[in-house]
């Protein structure tokens, strides 16, 4: 799930943190799917809901390292 990584560079957490992503297209995220940051499995996919104009995905992630501020 590389798509989930673009933008996540910059901050530092360890502890386990939900976020969602609003994608046009999930290029088949199913719950449960890996999520990974540079090739690194840093979480899962929890969760996947149709919008109207998109698909939120509700992701759990626990990264060891640097990751973007919009995820604070």
């Amino acid at each position: 799930m590389a798509w989930a990584a673009v933008g996540l560079a910059g901050i530092r957490f360890d502890k386990p943190k939900t976020i969602t992503v609003r994608m046009a297209q999930t290029g088949g995220a199913l719950p449960g799917a890996e999520v990974t940051y540079l090739g690194i499995p840093i979480g899962k996919v929890g969760s996947a809901h149709l919008t109207p104009d998109a698909v939120e995905l509700k992701l759990t992630v626990r990264p060891k390292g640097p990751m973007a501020k919009e995820l604070r």
